[in-house]
């Protein structure tokens, strides 16, 4: 006589098993990053007294990478792109 509690449990097993992702899913890939003239343009208007939700709106850049570029700007005073820590 099959146990039908168990089978249902072990086909529900294998349902939640098969619905993980794998592993290239957990971490975040490297995303654009934007052409330094529209990171220059960005601060340039941030410099003219222009809000970010402006600026966000004129550029089409979303408000957080606004933000960013003009963290980077405020930290290093440049836009460039830093070197990263790969291989010389």
């Amino acid at each position: 006589m099959v146990n039908h509690d168990f089978l249902f449990h072990w086909a529900l097993n294998i349902k939640v098993t098969q619905a993980k992702f794998p592993p290239s899913f957990i971490t975040m890939g490297k995303t654009q990053e934007h052409i330094e003239d529209v990171q220059r343009k960005v601060v340039e208007l941030h410099k003219s007294r222009n809000g970010r939700k402006k600026i966000s709106t004129q550029l089409k850049i979303p408000i957080s990478t606004i933000m960013e570029i003009i963290k980077k700007y405020k930290a290093t005073g440049d836009v460039k792109n830093q070197p990263g820590r790969g291989r010389v």
